[in-house]
């Protein structure tokens, strides 16, 4: 493909994309941090690991680290806004990334944002955050774009069209061909 297609039954394979995102992390608190930088949210929950790519174990292994990321934000799957997937557009590993999501969180909504942009290698998890980011502020949710047919054995509910958003936490999974696997909770500012 031309274009990333992530979770279309015809993807195959990922778009190599190019571009950057910045976040400031601070360890602050209360109002000298505030006046300097507006929070825009917090990471409240993070877990991560290593299972070898293409492993049977795969979507097990990051359905266990989307629960542990869970448990230490202190939430339940209704709780999530939406989930930020990794979604590179490669068959298997969308696959399993798509069953994982389903296992632990059931219809929580889904985009794929390398679906803009392509896959910008270690850039992609701060464009990626940034762009949930912007849509708190924006209070709505893009789709996902270029899919055209759901892969069946991808059983989540990928956004297709516009949706409203309220601010409320959403989960960020970043994948590595290698098998590192990282899940993070991040909070909308006004809820901590």
């Amino acid at each position: 493909h031309e274009v990333p297609c992530p979770f279309d039954i015809n993807r195959d394979g990922q778009v190599i994309g190019e571009g950057a995102g910045m976040l400031f992390l601070s360890l602050e608190s209360g109002t000298s941090q505030t006046k300097r930088f507006p929070r825009l949210g917090y990471i409240s929950g993070w877990a991560r690991g290593f299972c070898p790519p293409d492993s049977v174990q795969s979507p097990l292994y990051l359905a266990k680290l989307i629960g542990e990321a869970m448990s230490i934000a202190r939430l339940e799957p209704s709780d999530i806004g939406h989930v930020n997937a990794h979604a590179a557009g490669l068959p298997e590993h969308d696959r399993w990334e798509a069953q994982a999501i389903a296992a632990t969180l059931g219809d929580t909504p889904v985009i794929a944002w390398k679906s803009y942009f392509g896959n910008l290698g270690a850039g992609s998890g701060a464009v990626e955050l940034v762009a949930s980011l912007l849509c708190w502020q924006h209070q709505c949710l893009l789709p996902t774009r270029n899919l055209q047919q759901l892969d069946p054995e991808c059983p989540i509910r990928v956004l297709t069209e516009r949706m409203d958003l309220e601010p409320k936490p959403f989960l960020k999974i970043s994948l590595d061909p290698t098998g590192q696997m990282v899940v993070l909770v991040v909070e909308p500012a006004n809820c901590g």
